[in-house]
C-alpha cells in the first residue's frame, strides 16, 4: 500500500514539474521586458531533398532520419521563418553584438552566429530561451 501512494505520489511531482517547464508563455514577462514579441506557430515543411546527405567517404547517398518539427516549428533550421527566427536575430544582436537583419528567416549568416555562440543548429525549444537570454 506504501509503495502504491509513493509511486502515485511520483507520478503526480514529476506530471507537475513538466507542466510548469512545459505550460505555454514560459518567460512572458521576460520576453516583454526585453522587448522580444511572442512568436506564432510557424512550422517548416521538409521534403525528402531535406534528408538526403553525401557522404564523404565513398561518396554514396544515405538518408538521415527526418527530424519532426512540433506545432510551434521547432526544432528551427536553415529555412525557417517566423516570429521565433525574429527574437533569435534580436537577441543575438542586442546581447551579442550581431549585425543580423532582422528579417525572421533563419538563413546562414543567423546560422553562424547561433553556432558563434555556442548554440547548435538546429534550434530545439528548449535551447531557444537560453539564446534570447530566459532562464
Amino acid at each position: 500500500m506504501k509503495k502504491t501512494i509513493i509511486i502515485i505520489v511520483a507520478i503526480l511531482v514529476i506530471a507537475g514539474a513538466a507542466y510548469f517547464y512545459f505550460k505555454p508563455g514560459k518567460g512572458g514577462e521576460i520576453l516583454k521586458k526585453l522587448g522580444i514579441k511572442k512568436a506564432a506557430a510557424d512550422p517548416v515543411a521538409i521534403g525528402p531533398e531535406d534528408l538526403t546527405v553525401k557522404a564523404p567517404d565513398n561518396g554514396a547517398f544515405v538518408t538521415a532520419a527526418p527530424i519532426i518539427q512540433d506545432k510551434n516549428g521547432f526544432p528551427l533550421m536553415e529555412g525557417s521563418r517566423g516570429e521565433f527566427v525574429k527574437n533569435i536575430q534580436t537577441a543575438l544582436n542586442t546581447r551579442f553584438g550581431s549585425d543580423l537583419v532582422v528579417d525572421g528567416i533563419l538563413g546562414t549568416k543567423t546560422a553562424r552566429a547561433i553556432s558563434a555562440q555556442g548554440f547548435q543548429v538546429p534550434v530545439y525549444y528548449k535551447h531557444y530561451y537560453s539564446i534570447i537570454g530566459v532562464k
